[in-house]
């Protein structure tokens, strides 16, 4: 048994190998451990040391600790040191070796060259007070088991050599330099783990790779300096613990498995490289500002979400952002002013499933590059939010099945640069807009490109023209005011409602379509022809349309108010082609 409540516990007797047992709690001012053929085997007990200023030694000789064992230093004010040139092993339970906590308390442990940590079963916490530091110059062993450097600033520093096998982990926590961390050699083998949990102040340095494997982060933040995972083995990896980049710039290829996720902040750009979720969440905290920059040459692709953590945030994207799967979203969450730019020469796709860009009720989406849906669904603006297409921009739907919106609800959005619907692909014009964004930038409708009318449209006092290719179809949208030239506008099987308009021209639809009429609508001369459609009288009381001489309206349609007080007024010819159909209120008085 260790001595208990005596000044200075010395083992040093030589000759044949012995051991010498703890399995209960002990006091002692100092320990020393000074012979090779000694063992100290704690076996669920602690040594408590408590010599205030002092230090104890492993000078030769084994430590095993098992079973939950500790040896913990008790001090006032000025810490305690523990120098290990022996051999402590670790080989079951949950064992410490740690100065307590509070002001002074701290351990300063040092393995020297020719010492050795074995751990082996179960796990040790090394350094596990807020105070304490550990420095590596001789090797440590993590084979099967866990290794927690839990310590507070400058927690862990290396230059000796640290081996990860069996599965092993070990958990980098507290405060980390890159010089502290890199100065040794790290090895990580197949299926082991090298868990950043702590704070890594990387300013002004390249994070690498280890000598073999990599750095995984796992809840903890590396903050400046560079991410290195250009190479065939990455230098970090990423976790469904996450983790935060704070001001770094990330080069290379990361794949993050289902779940995986990550924080970015105070200016963190991707440089080059893909990064790629297979279903995660990149999160945008801190400060105001721009929290993220993805420069050309760099893409982020997968099954992703873009979320703002904190109001004023904003991210620039110059790369390519790729939807390929599920339903995403790049928006604030409910936190206000998330920005998001993308720059001249950035790309945001979707390919397949549905994204969401600016949805967080006050977010703006400024577009200077190209957004593309190219598969699925790409939605701009969601709803009460910002969109400016800017000059040179593109807004672009192509291919059979692909969607692009523009604004829902509330949200306001202008034009001075391109749209296109082509090659059978979907624009919807959502939200709320004058004709003025109709005209100032170019939109084409190509190969069987539909141009959506969706949301509403203000035209008081203005005329909507053709696109300068194509057709817009009133779809589920209003029309306020103002002249709709013929050839300008078709109707949609989701109707839509002209509201104190003029209809000057030739219009139609498909079978199946029409739409509502409110406000004195009038149509003024031409034809609009109608199959198996509905004119629906909406609005307040009053005449809600209007047909004057040298107009017509023809086909198989009805028309058929929707609430009480409403009237048609026709000078000009109305024809029913075929079918049965009704002129009626509908029971409305």
């Amino acid at each position: 048994m260790v001595p208990t409540n005596a000044t200075v516990v010395v083992i040093s007797a030589t000759g044949s190998n012995y051991t010498v047992t703890s399995s209960t709690t002990v006091q002692v001012d100092t320990l020393e451990l000074d012979s090779s053929n000694a063992t100290l085997a704690i076996t669920g007990g602690d040594i408590e040391i408590v010599g205030n200023g002092l230090s104890s030694s492993i000078a030769a000789g084994t430590v095993d600790l098992s079973g939950g064992s500790a040896i913990y230093f008790e001090t006032s004010s000025l810490g305690h040191t523990f120098i290990n040139y022996g051999t402590i092993n670790s080989t079951s339970g949950s064992n410490y070796i740690y100065g307590s906590s509070g002001v002074g308390n701290g351990m300063t442990f040092t393995n020297l060259s020719g010492g050795a940590i074995n751990v082996s079963g179960g796990s040790l916490y090394l350094g596990y007070g807020a105070e304490d530091s550990v420095t590596n110059a001789g090797t440590i062993t993590v084979n099967g088991a866990t290794l927690y450097l839990d310590g507070g600033s400058n927690s862990f520093t290396n230059t000796g050599t640290l081996t990860i096998s069996g599965n092993g982990t070990v958990n980098l926590g507290g405060t980390l330099t890159a010089p502290g961390l890199t100065g040794g050699t790290i090895n990580v083998g197949t299926g082991s783990t090298l868990n950043l949990t702590g704070t890594l102040e990387n300013g002004g340095s390249t994070l690498n790779p280890p000598a073999s494997g990599s750095y995984t982060l796992d809840g903890g933040t590396i903050s400046g300096g560079a991410v290195n995972n250009s190479g065939s083995t990455p230098a970090l990896l990423f976790t469904s613990s996450q983790g935060t980049l704070n001001d770094v710039s990330l080069s290379g290829n990361s794949t993050l498995a289902s779940g995986a996720s990550f924080k970015v902040e105070n200016g963190t750009t991707f440089s080059s490289g893909t990064t790629s979720f297979g279903d995660g969440y990149l999160y945008v905290t801190g400060g105001a500002g721009t929290a993220l920059t993805v420069n050309s040459g760099a893409s982020i692709t997968g099954n992703f979400s873009i979320v703002a953590q904190a109001t004023g945030l904003g991210v620039t994207n110059a790369g390519t952002l790729t939807n390929s799967s599920s339903t995403n979203y790049f928006y604030g969450d409910g936190n206000a002013n998330f920005n998001f730019t993308n720059a001249v020469g950035g790309t945001v796709s979707v390919t397949a499933g549905y994204l969401e860009v600016g949805d967080g009720g006050n977010d703006a989406v400024v577009n200077n590059g190209t957004f593309i849906a190219s598969g699925g669904t790409l939605v701009l603006g969601g709803s009460g939010n910002t969109v400016t297409n800017n000059s040179g921009g593109i807004l672009e739907a192509t291919g059979s099945g692909s969607v692009l919106t523009l604004g829902e609800g509330t949200t306001t959005w202008s034009n001075a640069g391109n749209i296109l619907a082509t090659s059978n692909g979907t624009v919807n014009l959502g939200g709320t807009f004058s004709t003025a964004n109709l005209t100032t930038g170019t939109i084409n409708a190509n190969n069987g490109g539909v141009l959506n009318i969706t949301g509403t449209l203000t035209n008081t006092g203005a005329t909507v023209v053709p696109p300068t290719t194509g057709i817009y179809t009133l779809n589920g949208g209003t029309i306020i005011g103002g002249t709709v030239e013929g050839g300008a506008l078709g109707f949609g099987t989701g109707y839509g409602t002209l509201d104190g308009v003029t209809m000057s021209g030739n219009f139609s639809g498909p079978s199946g379509t029409g739409f509502y009429s409110q406000g004195g609508t009038t149509f003024s001369g031409g034809t609009t022809t109608l199959t198996d459609g509905y004119i629906y009288l909406n609005g307040t009381a009053g005449t809600a349309l209007s047909v004057s001489s040298g107009a017509s309206i023809t086909g198989d349609f009805s028309i058929v108010a929707q609430v009480t007080g409403l009237g048609v007024t026709n000078a000009g010819t109305l024809t029913n082609s075929s079918s049965t159909n009704y002129f009626y209120g509908d029971g409305n008085a």
